[in-house]
């Protein structure tokens, strides 16, 4: 019973804010009447975006983060990226499709949510020792049905990262009760703390933790990298997902929407070689461009009830 209600309230939350959505397209593709691979160019930002969305993020939330975790005894700072091998999402991206039928792949949509593993305990072999107490994204499918509805896509698993160097996507799978746990220690925790920092602002208080684009956007945007790299020689690359934020008091460029100042989003940016062993100052890819101009969930509040 808890599951279903769980995953009923997730499928909620997408339907209302998909309705919001359609009725403003400055920066959702959802209106379009053909979507095309081509589309993920709509999404590409310029490093001097990426690095301000990094910064407005680590003097932001990232500092009221570290706060937090040092209350709880905590030396390392929470996660700000992850990182899969781009073949991870690439067969992700294959299977979600092979699972849909193509009349109903132009209203497929990628989504990104946030977690956080517990504090006091490993959950499953996937995950590491230091990796306790830190945030990371929850990946799923959801389509838009002929109502403008959201509905999750039947029997495909939740991505989440895995194994470091595991290029099968289905070994980074993870089940429905361990989905539920990150997504609720994330609520009591972090979501809980960015809430109060917008409260103790004067803002809304509901942070934005869901993020999606069109399944064309992202297949477009990992042909686009693996091309790119190809042109310099590189082989094996990673797409980081990154934690950014929004300025409070303008605008990145044109296409972001004015609802979304100081909100919390992410970018994805690609990476070479092991990430774990890459200077990223040198790294050969970081002139393909990053991509952003996602959809984020929330704001606002009334549009995003369910779990939240």
């Amino acid at each position: 019973m808890k599951r279903n209600f769980f995953y009923t309230g997730l499928i909620c939350l997408f339907s209302v804010w998909f309705a919001f959505q359609s009725c403003n397209n400055e920066q959702n593709d959802s209106n379009n009447s053909e979507f095309t691979p081509q589309s993920y160019k709509n999404h590409l930002i310029s490093k001097q975006s990426v690095e301000t969305l990094k910064n407005e993020f680590l003097k932001n939330n990232n500092v009221v983060l570290s706060n937090y975790r040092q209350s709880k005894n905590l030396k390392t700072e929470d996660a700000k990226e992850v990182v899969y091998p781009i073949e991870v999402l690439q067969g992700y991206v294959d299977y979600v499709r092979s699972k849909v039928a193509k009349d109903k792949q132009k209203n497929l949509y990628i989504v990104f949510y946030l977690g956080q593993y517990p504090f006091d305990k490993i959950i499953n072999s996937q995950q590491n020792e230091n990796d306790k107490g830190n945030q990371t994204f929850l990946i799923k499918s959801f389509y838009v049905n002929e109502e403008n509805v959201f509905s999750e896509v039947g029997n495909i698993e939740t991505l989440k990262y895995g194994k470091s160097g595991d290029l099968d996507f289905k070994n980074h799978f993870i089940n429905a009760s361990d989905t539920k746990l990150l997504y609720e220690t994330f609520t009591e925790n972090n979501y809980k703390i960015l809430k109060e920092r917008r409260e103790n602002l004067g803002l809304p208080a509901e942070e934005s933790r869901v993020y999606y684009y069109s399944i064309d956007v992202m297949e477009g945007y990992l042909k686009f990298v693996r091309e790119e790299a190809n042109k310099k020689g590189v082989s094996k690359v990673n797409i980081s997902i990154n934690l950014g934020q929004y300025p409070a008091n303008e605008l990145i460029d044109s296409r972001q929407k004015p609802i979304y100042k100081g909100y919390q989003c992410i970018y994805l940016k690609p990476l070479s070689g092991n990430t774990q062993n890459t200077n990223k100052s040198s790294d050969p890819l970081n002139e393909i461009e990053a991509m952003d101009m996602t959809n984020l969930c929330p704001p606002p509040k009334s549009e995003c009830p369910g779990l939240l």
